[in-house]
């Protein structure tokens, strides 16, 4: 059993590290543009580069783009599902918005490991056959709030960055849509930390008035 166990939180883990490497490389590469920028007098109009952004097209327009063939040289209509937006520096940015970007993602990330690290310990709990105590149930509600919590705060970050997006951008013939820059993945796990949590409680419970009825 314990095998079968170790193996899947040894996914998890790996699933949990390759996440929070991509979140910092972009977190990190992020804060340095803003800490370069900060001494520059383009601090203002700096923007977010590579910014996902979805498109469809509006029901009452005909396809409204077109793609290089090059086997027939020739070009064919296209849509247009996602785009990496780039802005330039003519677009004035709040630099609130900014700030409020970088604070939160940074937040962010501290509440992940923390997270990463009450879950190591979780584990090494169970491995010792500590699985249903008070501490375990302590431990999984304070993995399901941070990650909660980092939830929101990734929230807030995706928030600031459309309302960029809404008032510096707009394409022809095309709504936008701005859901792929929120990650729900952080509250579902939180959630189900957090009910594993209540299971785990219920089951002490039981345990303990089947002791004292013994």
């Amino acid at each position: 059993m314990k095998k079968i166990l170790n193996t899947i939180c040894a996914l998890i883990i790996a699933a949990l590290c390759f996440s929070f490497y991509q979140t910092m490389a972009e977190t990190s590469a992020s804060f340095k543009d803003g800490m370069n920028d900060a001494y520059d007098d383009n601090y203002f109009t700096e923007s977010y580069y590579g910014t996902p952004i979805s498109l469809t097209p509006y029901t009452h327009t005909s396809v409204p783009d077109s793609v290089f063939n090059a086997k027939t040289n020739s070009y064919v209509p296209a849509y247009i599902e996602k785009i990496g937006l780039v802005m330039d520096g003519n677009i004035q940015e709040s630099s609130v918005n900014k700030w409020i970007v970088y604070c939160s993602e940074g937040l962010k990330d501290i509440l992940l490991f923390l997270a990463f690290l009450y879950f190591i310990r979780f584990i090494v709990k169970v491995n010792q056959n500590e699985i249903f105590s008070h501490r375990n149930i302590r431990r999984l509600r304070i993995i399901g709030g941070l990650l909660v919590v980092s939830f929101v705060l990734s929230s807030i970050a995706a928030f600031c960055l459309i309302t960029t997006i809404i008032t510096t951008f707009a394409v022809d013939n095309y709504e936008v849509f701005y859901s792929d820059r929120f990650n729900i993945m952080p509250l579902m796990l939180g959630l189900t930390s957090l009910l594993a949590a209540q299971v785990f409680a219920m089951g002490l419970k039981l345990q303990e008035e089947q002791a004292l009825t013994i």
